[in-house]
């Protein structure tokens, strides 16, 4: 029994098995820098629309925000990755036309947003999203289309499993 424990092959399993759990872990510890990639912020802080929404985490959200007229929706947009929110005023003014709401807000480490980026730092941030809308501006949870675009999906997705906002929409969801 000693002799198989000695044997090239069983040695060879080892070093692989510990190689593995090295990768393993190394992957772990990289995922967030690997998931999350912001952009140079292509927005200043004093836009017009931008508001900064505290937080949970004591980190501000930056956001802008347009108020929808009477009876329309709201949408709760979370962009995608390796872009900010300046990067999508044209889709925030087609949702204007209609006479939506919208308020797109960064993950922490994008744009005007402080703080590194990470997974719970994106679900506090579109947490402090709803309870803007929801407690501070008394948007209806029923008003309001959360939209979530590539990794934006993520926060939206989490976000809907404890709020009941009228719909979620995906945009080629990250997987």
């Amino acid at each position: 029994m000693a002799a198989i424990f000695q044997s090239w092959w069983f040695r060879l399993l080892r070093i692989l098995a510990v190689g593995y759990g090295c990768l393993v872990l190394f992957a772990c510890s990289m995922a967030d820098r690997l998931i999350f990639m912001p952009p140079r912020p292509s927005y200043t802080s004093d836009a017009s629309a931008l508001v900064m929404i505290p937080s949970a985490s004591g980190n501000p959200v930056a956001a802008f925000h347009y108020p929808a007229q009477a009876g329309k929706p709201t949408v709760l947009y979370s962009h995608g990755n390796a872009e900010d929110i300046g990067q999508s005023i044209t889709l925030y003014q087609a949702w204007k036309d209609l006479g939506w709401g919208v308020l797109a807000y960064d993950f922490p480490g994008y744009g005007q947003s402080p703080g590194s980026p990470s997974e719970s730092g994106a679900e506090d941030a579109i947490d402090a999203a709803w309870i803007f809308l929801t407690d501070q501006q008394g948007v209806a949870p029923g008003d309001i289309v959360v939209v979530g675009r590539s990794v934006g999906s993520g926060p939206s997705v989490w976000l809907t499993r404890t709020k009941q906002p009228a719909a979620l929409v995906l945009i080629s969801p990250f997987t």
